[in-house]
């Protein structure tokens, strides 16, 4: 969460309905969030010199250093009114990455396998081909230097594994994240335009598809959408009416 807003969010907060230009607590219910704003603050100012005592306190002597009332019910109030906007957030970060991922899912579908020639007239894969073989591999051997692992099954990532883009295409098109396949995803974003354009005999797509990239990323800015994958294969957006500080 910290690393999507490029900071750390301290607090989220909502527009009041009631007053304009007067900002309430987050919570998901608006008269929850209309007592919050009023009781947090308020605790917050008595238990002020409490915690600023308990502070000075080495960690031992602050777990054998009883709480008042007033700070239990403070830190019990904050801690729930956090898990109301940390959980938002994530809904709406994971709502904007799943739409991110099916539009570059379909993008890459459209461009796999397109070539031009480079200074020499030799072919290689243009920046958009590169693009989907770093969302699907390349399906060379694990021993192979040139292997792209890709990114539609679950996949290794500084250290941490991360879900695999059927993940979310599977959320998105109401899937079974067990049983999706590339197909699937397909036919469902692609399947009314294949009336008209229609797979080819060996099941790949209608040439028109590649020059609808080709029309979308022409030559000179080609190898830009590579660098989006390369930055994080992994890849919150704000509601309106709802800020994170």
């Amino acid at each position: 969460m910290n690393r999507i807003y490029q900071g750390k969010v301290a607090r989220v907060e909502i527009l009041n309905p009631d007053a304009k230009g007067d900002w309430l607590l987050f919570h998901r219910d608006t008269n929850q969030a209309k007592e919050l704003s009023k009781q947090i603050p308020a605790l917050r100012q008595q238990v002020e010199p409490e915690i600023a005592e308990r502070a000075k306190l080495s960690k031992e002597q602050r777990q054998y250093t009883p709480k008042s009332p007033q700070l239990e019910q403070y830190e019990n109030l904050r801690d729930a009114q956090r898990e109301q906007w940390q959980s938002a957030l994530w809904e709406h970060h994971q709502l904007f990455q799943d739409a991110v991922n099916y539009y570059a899912f379909a993008l890459a579908v459209m461009a796999e396998g397109m070539m031009e020639k480079d200074e020499d007239g030799k072919e290689k894969p243009t920046g958009m081909a590169s693009f989907a073989e770093q969302l699907f591999g390349n399906g060379k051997a694990v021993t192979d230097s040139t292997r792209v692992e890709g990114r539609w099954h679950d996949f290794n990532h500084k250290g941490g594994t991360r879900a695999g883009l059927k993940h979310s295409l599977a959320r998105t098109l109401g899937l079974d994240a067990k049983t999706i396949t590339r197909e699937q995803c397909v036919d469902q974003i692609f399947g009314h335009a294949f009336q008209k354009f229609p797979k080819t005999a060996d099941g790949k797509l209608n040439d028109v598809f590649r020059g609808v990239i080709g029309e979308l990323f022409p030559a000179k800015s080609r190898g830009a959408p590579q660098q989006l994958a390369n930055e994080d294969p992994g890849w919150l957006s704000d509601a309106t009416g709802m800020r994170a500080l």
